[in-house]
Parts: structure tokens; sequence; C-alpha cells
């Protein structure tokens, strides 16, 4: 999906050229997409989406890339139109049509999911979301955009993405004099920043997270 191109961390030239010649050539294979899964990792349930592609693009034959292609293609046209109905605020056709998508593909799902969180964090946004007024249906979208999110990691816009919304409910939970909780949820950034060798906390952040272990 183009959304996942330029999304995804750390694709190389290489691996783009070997995907667009596996594209090339396309011969009948009589296997699903699970079954080609099963062969290429027999724990690949286990496996995130992300994973799955990297599965994909570094141990399918052309042919067994050709049934991914393929499946890809029939999500694509919904999956775009999910897109836009999301830019344009009508969020939930938008999910409902993405969430028709992800069951058809198993390739660069990834993008989905991420759309899936983006708009659930705009609907949360959309009802006046703020640290010191955030109502329950706000609260609830929040923490499906979340989840929705952690399936689309390591795409860069989901952990940033995740990152946003964690700050949000931590300084939330700071207002709310629950402290202990709020620097749980920016030890959760801090883990993400570890376990993904990247960088997501800011210096505004830190200097938060001082202050408020100084008041526990």
């Amino acid at each position: 999906m183009e959304e996942a191109k330029g999304l995804r961390k750390g694709e190389s030239k290489e691996t783009a050229k070997q995907k667009d010649e596996k594209v090339v050539v396309k011969k009948s294979i009589n296997l699903s997409e699970d079954e080609i899964l099963r062969k290429l990792d027999p724990n690949y349930t286990n496996l995130s989406p992300s994973e799955i592609t990297q599965l994909i693009l570094k141990k399918a034959s052309i042919e067994e890339y050709a049934v991914f292609s393929e499946a890809q293609k029939r999500a694509n046209p919904l999956y775009f139109e999910s897109q836009t109905l999301i830019k344009n605020g009508e969020y939930d056709k938008g999910i409902e049509l993405a969430k028709e998508a992800l069951p058809l593909t198993k390739f660069e799902a990834e993008s989905i999911y991420w759309s899936l969180g983006d708009a659930y964090w705009r609907k949360a946004k959309e009802t006046g979301m703020n640290e010191r007024n955030v109502n329950d249906d706000a609260w609830r979208n929040l923490n499906e955009a979340i989840l929705y999110w952690i399936q689309a990691l390591p795409l860069p816009a989901a952990l940033r993405d995740i990152s946003k919304a964690y700050r949000f409910q931590a300084k939330v939970h700071y207002i709310k004099k629950n402290i202990k909780t709020a620097i749980q949820i920016y030890d959760a950034i801090y883990n993400l920043e570890k376990k993904y060798n990247t960088s997501l906390l800011t210096k505004n952040d830190k200097k938060l997270l001082e202050k408020w272990n100084k008041e526990l």
C-alpha cells in the first residue's frame, strides 16, 4: 500500500527492488495466504503485522508473493476509500471500510492498523478532548487508537502517535493527582524507545518526569 511505503521503517533500496521484481512474474499457486505463511514460519500467528510483511518480503518465492499481491489488490479499494473518508471527517464510515479491508490481506496490513488508530484519534479530538476535560467517549476512542497503533509498530508514524497519546494520558492522570500512573505511562514511552532504538521522549517530557518524581 502506498501509505505503508512512506511509513515503513528501514526498507532498503535493495529490498524495494526485490519487491518490484517479484511483482513482474506471477504464476498460479493453489495456496492461501495462511498456508503460505505457515510454510514460511510455523509460528507466524505470533508475529506482528509488520513482522509478517517482512517475512513475506524476505522468504516468499515469486509465486508465493503473487498470492499476497493479489490479496492486497482486493483490499486496496476499501483501504484507499477509508483513507478518504477519514480525512473528510467521516470517521465511522472510514473505520468500517478499513475493518473490512483487514481480513483481505496479510501484506502491509500494518498500514491499515495505523489508519484505524488515526481515525479513532481524530474521533477523540473531535469531542473537544483536552487534558482537563476528557469525556468517556473520547477516552475510549483514545484507547482504541493506541491499540491499533500498537498493531502497526514499528512504523515510525505509529511510534510517534502512540507517544503522543501516552503523553496526553499521562498529563490527564497527573492533573487528577494520579502521579504514579502518569510516571508509569511515561515509562511505557521509554520502553518503546529502548525496544525500537529510537528517540521519543522530548526535553519537556524529561523535565516533567523529573518534577513529578520529586512530587511523589
